[in-house]
């Protein structure tokens, strides 16, 4: 019996390092884009608009919609930046302390009526291009730091199932 749950544990190890491979790519992928994006020139941009959308597909889930109007080189420029989603608040059955919720993210749109000044980052090739760099936007701006999270979850499960797999295996 303990060889099978020591066969399953580095079976789940290796399982999580794989993900933990996966993870590190997307790190290193989002790093870069969150990278490129600092990189762009600054400007001071004004909310045409903020809101809440829905969004159908296997479950209502909502996120914010917000148009910035700015100036670059003397012509108008308008650009449109997306929150993440969550889930419909009547799907949710607990939620992990500190993710959002939809009234964190109708707070936020409240909180930003047109005219509201905002430092964005846009694209010098494509100024219609944005991304907010240093935002309270709700599960907006960069994205390395959560990929780090998760990065870091699946590399300390994958060492602790190869551990556990491995030690049982040398007791006997």
């Amino acid at each position: 019996m303990q060889s099978r749950w020591r066969i399953i544990a580095l079976f789940l190890g290796c399982f999580a390092g794989l993900c933990t491979v996966f993870a590190g790519i997307a790190t290193a992928f989002d790093a870069w884009q969150d990278h490129v994006h600092a990189g762009w020139p600054e400007i001071q941009a004004r909310v045409q608009q903020c809101q809440i959308r829905e969004y159908q597909g296997k479950g209502k889930s909502y996120y914010i919609r917000c148009q910035f109007a700015y100036t670059v080189a003397g012509r108008s420029v308008e650009a449109r930046i997306d929150s993440k989603m969550v889930p419909d608040p009547a799907r949710v059955i607990t939620r992990s302390p500190g993710y959002p919720g939809l009234e964190d993210l109708q707070a936020w749109a409240d909180a930003h009526p047109a005219g509201t000044p905002i430092d964005l980052h846009y694209n010098p090739d494509a100024p219609q291009t944005a991304a907010l760099v240093a935002t309270d936007m709700p599960l907006s701006g960069p994205k390395t730091p959560n990929d780090l999270r998760v990065l870091g979850f699946f590399a300390t499960l994958s060492l602790a199932l190869l551990l556990i797999g491995g030690v049982r295996g040398r007791r006997r």
